[in-house]
């Protein structure tokens, strides 16, 4: 329920205020197309493709997510363990017995 009107100083300094803290993203935003289209334009995609393909190699992901990953694949066997250990007569809900993403 509405309790009190806002008079027009009110709301066009109210207004104004949210303007300029909007200020900031749309200058971000401007400066990120423009540096967009200046990358486009001299073909720095294709630079940075063309340096590092040599070392960047598929493998060095699939080792990435693996380093990352496992400490979480046997973090969440542990917990499962312990559950059943605690309270061998509960059943462990589903969504535990899968493996997370």
């Amino acid at each position: 329920m509405i309790t009190k009107v806002w008079n027009f100083k009110k709301a066009l300094s109210t207004f104004i205020e949210g303007c300029t803290g909007m200020m900031e993203v749309l200058m971000i935003l401007m400066l990120a197309w423009g540096i967009g289209s200046i990358c486009s334009a001299c073909g720095t995609s294709t630079w940075i493709v063309s340096t590092c393909e040599s070392f960047l190699t598929p493998h060095l992901y699939v080792r990435y997510h693996l380093h990352r990953c496992l400490p979480d694949l046997l973090l969440h066997r542990q917990l499962l363990e312990r559950i059943r250990h605690l309270h061998p007569h509960r059943r462990v809900p589903g969504h535990l017995h899968r493996r997370p993403p």
